[in-house]
């Protein structure tokens, strides 16, 4: 449950991160910085991905 709500936010927060990149008030330094913090936050997601899918098989094992 906790790990579907951390990627839900990280999710809309990129979400939101491409929203204001295609505006067209967004200058080009911006769309630029913009691009570079939504590939981190989509590696985020995947990373965390991972992490979940490891502690539950962890927590699995444990039982």
């Amino acid at each position: 449950m906790i790990e579907k709500g951390i990627k839900d936010q990280l999710d809309s927060v990129a979400s939101t991160l491409q929203m204001i990149q295609q505006s067209d008030e967004c200058t080009d330094e911006i769309e630029k910085i913009l691009f570079n913090q939504i590939g981190v936050l989509i590696f985020t997601i995947e990373e965390l991905d991972n992490y979940f899918d490891l502690f539950n098989k962890f927590e699995i094992s444990i039982s």
